[in-house]
């Protein structure tokens, strides 16, 4: 239970003299964002976990657009929904309640692990008529008493909490009993794998590479590294184009892609 982390107060704190500042998590929407078959398994998820009330884990391999779409997802509902990206210095119980608090705009800071329950008791009912969600990026990064306060939130405050990162560094970190009965509380585990053909092919369209040596191109490259990698040869790739002042093909991917990534070219090249 998340009550075992309380401690002994030796201070009585009072809530009222901290006020609300606004929220620091206004999401900035990712730029050139492109619906894929990734986004509408996260979305799917998403709706789901609302509209039942659970709490959802989504995991899959870095680079395939799990972060950019929960942020899209965020950005449309900037009043209902708080996105937080947790680094590993934000991985114990403290600095995560401060990351939390910080992005729920209160303020808040606190020198004991109780103080930050006690925290959270006395403003999460207010934050949960108005929001709809919480997503907390690079889950894998916190600890179990972390994790403990996140899948409790669901039940004790009534609010939906999504949950990414990759599961098996999850369970390598955070293993035994504790951890069982957390994950235990999942309602909703989407694993992901790759990104479909289909997914490649409309984003080279998307920068403007329409030919089907180019669109064979990206998918072979793509299947080799990540969708983050595909952009960032695409927005090279395009730039070179409109500095020739040409329609961007196969060749202004082949020539970036020899200055980004020597190797990876070599590969697509023998596998033509």
């Amino acid at each position: 239970m998340v009550r075992e982390i309380h401690m002994s107060r030796s201070e009585i704190i009072d809530f009222s003299t901290w006020s609300r500042t606004g929220p620091d998590n206004k999401i900035k929407a990712p730029a050139n964002f492109l619906e894929t078959s990734i986004s509408q398994k996260i979305q799917t998820m998403v709706d789901v976990c609302l509209n039942a009330n659970l709490i959802g884990l989504v995991t899959g391999a870095p680079g395939i657009g799990k972060s950019t779409t929960l942020r899209w997802i965020a950005s449309q509902e900037p009043t209902y929904a708080v996105y937080v990206e947790v680094s590993p210095a934000q991985a114990a119980l403290k600095p995560f309640c401060k990351l939390l608090s910080d992005n729920f705009g209160w303020g808040v800071d606190c020198q004991y692990q109780h103080q930050w329950w006690e925290v959270l008791v006395s403003r999460l009912p207010d934050e949960a008529k108005r929001l709809r969600y919480l997503m907390v990026d690079e889950a894998q990064t916190l600890d179990n008493d972390a994790l403990r306060i996140l899948v409790n939130f669901q039940e004790q405050f009534g609010m939906a909490v999504i949950l990414a990162g990759n599961e098996s560094t999850l369970r390598r970190k955070n293993s035994g009993p504790a951890f069982e009965q957390i994950t235990d509380r999942i309602g909703f585990k989407l694993r992901l794998e790759g990104l479909l053909d289909s997914d490649f092919q409309c984003l080279g369209k998307n920068f403007g590479f329409t030919g089907e040596d180019a669109c064979n191109f990206i998918i072979r490259y793509g299947k080799q590294t990540s969708l983050r990698k595909v952009e960032q040869l695409l927005s090279a790739a395009k730039l070179l184009a409109e500095n020739e002042k040409m329609q961007p093909n196969c060749g202004h991917l082949k020539e970036m892609l020899a200055v980004i990534d020597e190797n990876a070219a070599e590969r697509i090249t023998r596998r033509k």
